[in-house]
């Protein structure tokens, strides 16, 4: 463990501020299929997450962030390159590396 970062704490992102909107295209480029994005409502996206096992907690701390996004470009940061001296992977990267999971 690097000391210079032990109590810190970064916000990692890829490159680009990216709309869910966008993110769904580019795991559709990914996989070499036209996707649409279709936001659920809160309630949904919160039943799903409890159904998938997760704390009662988690879906209330992220439902604000995730709407957000839905309407509006998530941050970005050069964060990754200050600590790991290379450049983030972009999102269209990391979906053609991990595309096999989307076509299941």
């Amino acid at each position: 463990m690097n000391p210079a970062h032990v109590g810190r704490s970064y916000l990692l992102t890829g490159p680009q501020s990216l709309t869910q909107c966008d993110k769904v295209a580019l795991i559709g480029e990914a996989i070499g299929t036209q996707l649409s994005f279709q936001e659920l409502s809160p309630e949904q996206v919160r039943q799903a997450m409890l159904a998938q096992g997760l704390p009662e907690e988690i879906p209330d701390r992220l439902l604000g962030s995730l709407a957000d996004y839905a309407r509006q470009a998530g941050p970005s940061s050069d964060t990754v390159h200050q600590v790991l001296g290379r450049p983030a992977l972009t999102f269209a990267q990391w979906a053609a590396d991990h595309a096999a999971a989307f076509r299941n």
